[in-house]
């Protein structure tokens, strides 16, 4: 039987705000002995874009781009074998103020996740994710362009 992992957060609904703590636990469950390098927790938060437009004498042209908001990683287990058991891994992360609020259109998205990896030698990676939605707070009094 192969792992099973579950994320435990502050905020059942995985919905925080721009500045907010994401604090939880990942519940990790092994069956069999595992050789690993370690095992990291990570939460990245970016935007992607892409499209492409005719041209009237190459063709098509393609754009694309991408912009990270947040790229943390914790080691939380670090040594060369993992028996097996149920593991819990404690996790703390602060959004930065600055992060969009997450979405998705036809040319590209702006995703956060949380990820669990079990790093091994020689094999592919166990890799575990959880999304999670982001909103930035907006004032619109501080927008001459709402004040009457």
């Amino acid at each position: 039987m192969p792992s099973k992992c579950k994320f435990r957060l502050n905020q059942r609904n995985g919905v925080y705000f721009s500045g907010e703590w994401i604090i939880g636990t990942v519940l990790l469950r092994t069956t069999k002995e595992k050789t690993i390098r370690n095992i990291r927790i990570r939460l990245l938060g970016e935007a992607k874009v892409h499209w492409s437009e005719a041209e009237k004498d190459s063709g098509t042209a393609q754009y694309k781009a991408n912009e990270v908001y947040i790229d943390q990683t914790i080691v939380v287990y670090d040594e060369e074998v993992l028996p097996p058991d149920t593991y819990v891994f404690p996790y703390k992360f602060r959004l930065p103020k600055s992060c969009p609020t997450s979405c998705r259109g036809n040319h590209g998205h702006i995703r956060y996740f949380l990820e669990l990896r079990v790093d091994r030698p020689y094999r592919y990676d166990n890799i575990f994710t959880r999304p999670l939605t982001v909103l930035k707070r907006v004032d619109l009094n501080m927008n001459p362009e709402f004040k009457t």
